[in-house]
């Protein structure tokens, strides 16, 4: 073999063997830009079997590189409950939720969620739920508290488009907190955190917050009436910073 020839070997070996390493780090994902989860919250306080437990997750850009500003996808798994996420591919400041349904099996016993977010690289963090033995069931004032604010903000504030057509679905949150009931409801664009002081008027107030669903970590709107028997005129109040889980 002539010394040209080899030369012109040499060059497109070469030249095959980077195209190999390129592809191989495409699939890798060794060029991916760095990202990082949020789970709201990592620790919920209480749950029962049945419930549906909601984690919120976003994720956040923590570098340049190839993917920056793209989706991500997210899984989740859960030994010892059910898992369904809405929303599995997410663009950095978008939220998708994790629901967590723990089986009666679990009662006494810590569920911990794992959650996968993927984007060439891979990142996770981990969420715990304890679970206590409790009934799974929808209080008898907790709709009435709902439509009472609902048929308030209806005629006062247009804006947020809540009104008597839309359809809710609940469940229970912290099921051992006796003096304060708290309930969730979730309609397709709103979550509304309904809850009341268990004590006789004129100290039997009730709220409600409300956090827009795939948007906020938080809520961004809540509402009180100071009795909702003999006061139950809603009027603002200033939303909490933190969700109630």
């Amino acid at each position: 073999m002539n010394r040209k020839l080899a030369i012109g070997l040499a060059v497109v070996v070469g030249a095959m063997l980077a195209v190999v390493v390129f592809y191989q780090l495409q699939s890798t994902g060794a060029d991916s830009a760095p990202f990082s989860i949020v789970v709201v919250p990592t620790h919920v306080r209480e749950s029962a079997p049945g419930q549906r437990c909601v984690l919120l997750v976003t994720v956040k850009d923590e570098g340049e590189g190839r993917g920056a500003g793209k989706p991500v996808s997210i899984s989740a798994d859960a030994i010892g409950a059910t898992v369904h996420i809405e929303h599995e591919q997410i663009l950095p400041g978008e939220v998708a939720e994790v629901s967590v349904v723990p089986s009666d099996t679990m009662v006494e016993r810590n569920i911990t969620v794992t959650i996968n977010g993927k984007r060439g690289i891979e990142e996770k963090a981990t969420a715990t739920i304890p679970v206590v033995e409790w009934s799974n069931e929808e209080p008898e004032l907790a709709p009435q508290i709902r439509d009472m604010f609902i048929s308030w903000l209806e005629a006062n504030h247009p804006e947020l488009n809540i009104t008597g057509q839309i359809e809710w679905s609940g469940t229970l949150v912290t099921p051992r907190f006796l003096v304060v009931t708290h309930y969730l409801y979730f309609s397709e664009e709103w979550e509304m955190h309904v809850y009341w002081h268990v004590m006789i008027e004129p100290y039997n107030w009730a709220r409600i917050e409300l956090r827009q669903r795939f948007k906020e970590l938080s809520p961004s709107h809540a509402f009180e009436m100071s009795s909702y028997t003999s006061a139950p005129e809603p009027y603002a109040i200033e939303p909490p910073e933190e969700l109630w889980r």
